[in-house]
């Protein structure tokens, strides 16, 4: 995932993630992040092709600097299917003002 550096109230971004399985057709699709404090959330996904899911930070996403992880989870919508993707962590700098 090639990602621009990101800071703390950055919007607009599209975070694109390799999900390791064909995700065409039926499926619930996030992002789960586990932000430097240790909270946790998700973000709603959508397919952007068979292989990789989008999402586009909105206002107030990143709001805690520092390292964070994200990963992908894939939910069929019969729910027999809950696959996690690999975690990539991500730096959150500090803007100058």
């Amino acid at each position: 995932m090639a990602i621009p550096r990101l800071f703390v109230g950055d919007m607009g971004i599209k975070l694109r993630l390799y999900t390791g399985i064909d995700i065409t057709g039926n499926y619930t699709l996030s992002i789960e992040y586990k932000k430097p404090d240790g909270v946790t959330g998700s973000w709603s996904a959508e397919e952007e092709s068979t292989y990789y899911c989008t999402y586009i930070l909105q206002s107030g996403d990143l709001d805690t600097a520092g390292e964070w992880e994200i990963q992908t989870y894939i939910v069929s919508y019969n729910e027999s299917d809950k696959i996690h993707g690999d975690i990539t962590k991500l730096f959150v700098y500090t803007p100058v003002t």
